[in-house]
């Protein structure tokens, strides 16, 4: 389940189309600055949010914590025009999954949204086997 983000509804769309066509992703929702994404997290409880940096409002870094407090499981990957080792060092420390940028071709988009979920879904696993009995 994804939640797009971003406040340019173009590139929203493009998004929307890319990921209506995998099998294995659903898009629950869309919102068009930070503090809707935040707002809509409770009730729709997305496995990944795609989250445009450049938002009106409450930043990405602000909104990102949010959602990592508010809904733990849900992973951030951050959107900009061009993701360099300043914005995926920002997006680590801020608790994102990473940052990718918005032009990269579509199957590079899908493979780091499916690597997310997969790196979370193995996080859990690994902790209940280390739990005791």
């Amino acid at each position: 389940k994804v939640l797009l983000v971003d406040d340019y509804a173009p590139i929203g769309d493009l998004f929307r189309q890319l990921l209506e066509k995998q099998q294995d992703m659903r898009v629950v929702g869309e919102a068009g600055d930070a503090e809707d994404a935040v707002n809509k997290i409770k009730d729709l409880v997305p496995d990944v949010v795609l989250m445009d940096l450049s938002l009106p409002g409450s930043s990405a870094l602000e909104a990102t914590h949010a959602i990592r407090v508010g809904s733990p499981g849900t992973r951030v990957i951050w959107l900009e025009a061009v993701a360099d080792d300043v914005y995926k060092s920002e997006a680590t420390k801020a608790g994102a999954a990473g940052c990718i940028a918005k032009v990269c071709p579509g199957t590079e988009l899908l493979n780091v949204i499916r690597s997310t979920y997969a790196q979370d879904r193995n996080e859990e696993i690994t902790k209940l086997a280390r739990k005791p009995d």
